[in-house]
C-alpha cells in the first residue's frame, strides 16, 4: 500500500489549493508528478476526449508553459489578476495500491475578477503517487458540473 494516512491526503490537497489560491504557480508545480495529466472534461465526465473535445487537457510541459503565461508581465490577462477560493470537502481515498491514492474531493471554486464573482462546482479525482520527496499528483481531473455551458477564462483549478 502507498501507506499514507487520511490527514496527510488531505493535508496535501489543502496546500494544493492554498498554493493556487496565493497564485504561487511555481510552487504547485513541484507538487505535479513527471507523467501528471491535467484534464477538464467538456460536456460528459467520462466522455472520450476524442469526442467531445475537452476544456483543458495538459501535461507537466503544458501546464509550465501555461504557468509561465500566467506570471508573464506582459499578460494583458492577468491585470489584474483573477482571484480564487477553492472549497474542498468530502475528500475521500476510492483505491489505493502500493504505489497510488486515488482520492476524490468535491469543488466549489470562486473567482473573482474585474468586479465579478463567478462560482464553478464539481468534483476533482486525483491519483497521487509516492515520490522521495512526498506525494506529487499524477492525475487530476476536474469534472466541472457545469461544462456543458458557457464558461468564463478558468484559471488553474
Amino acid at each position: 500500500m502507498i501507506t499514507t494516512s487520511a490527514c496527510e491526503i488531505e493535508q496535501f490537497i489543502y496546500r494544493e489549493a492554498d498554493l493556487l489560491d496565493d497564485q504561487r504557480y511555481t510552487d504547485w508545480l513541484e507538487l505535479l508528478a513527471d507523467d501528471v495529466v491535467y484534464w477538464v472534461p467538456n460536456f460528459l465526465a467520462d466522455a472520450a476526449p476524442r469526442d467531445y473535445g475537452v476544456i483543458v487537457r495538459e501535461d507537466k510541459l503544458g501546464l509550465r508553459a501555461r504557468v509561465a503565461r500566467l506570471m508573464h508581465v506582459q499578460n494583458p490577462t492577468m491585470k489584474p489578476a483573477a482571484r480564487t477560493v477553492h472549497y474542498l470537502t468530502n475528500i475521500t481515498m476510492t483505491r489505493e495500491t502500493e504505489n497510488a491514492a486515488d482520492v476524490r474531493a468535491n469543488l466549489l471554486l470562486y473567482v473573482a475578477k474585474a468586479g465579478r464573482v463567478m462560482h464553478h462546482p464539481g468534483r476533482i479525482q486525483y491519483r497521487l503517487v509516492r515520490h522521495d520527496h512526498g506525494l506529487r499528483i499524477s492525475l487530476k481531473k476536474i469534472n466541472l458540473i457545469t461544462n456543458d455551458t458557457a464558461l468564463s477564462p478558468l484559471p488553474l483549478i
